[in-house]
């Protein structure tokens, strides 16, 4: 009897212990993915976003893989918004996305 009250002791200490902890992302900018870019210039990428936080339009050529979002499929009068993690390149107006998630 004594080691079936030690097991489950021991046991109800561990396992609370075991679940695992789900990662979460902070981000630093909500934006709005306004869909391929209009102007194509030389120095523009594929899609254009408006980031809130700065100043002007900026372009991007791809998500991160796994961010089940379309860049494409978004309008302007059918944007995507969202919150995401970034970078400049140094290239014009061009921007890296690090981290996004949809926020509609």
């Amino acid at each position: 009897m004594k080691y079936a009250l030690l097991i489950i002791a021991t046991l109800a200490v561990l396992l609370p212990a075991c679940k695992k902890t789900s990662k979460t992302t902070t981000y630093m900018s909500t934006g709005t993915i306004m869909g391929p870019e209009p102007f194509m210039t030389p120095c523009d990428a594929q899609y254009w976003i408006k980031i809130d936080d700065s100043t002007a339009g900026r372009t991007f050529d791809t998500l991160p893989a796994g961010s089940g979002i379309n860049p494409a499929l978004a309008t302007p009068s059918s944007t995507i918004h969202v919150k995401l993690n970034w970078h400049n390149t140094g290239t014009c107006l061009r921007v890296v996305i690090d981290a996004v998630e949809k926020t509609d």
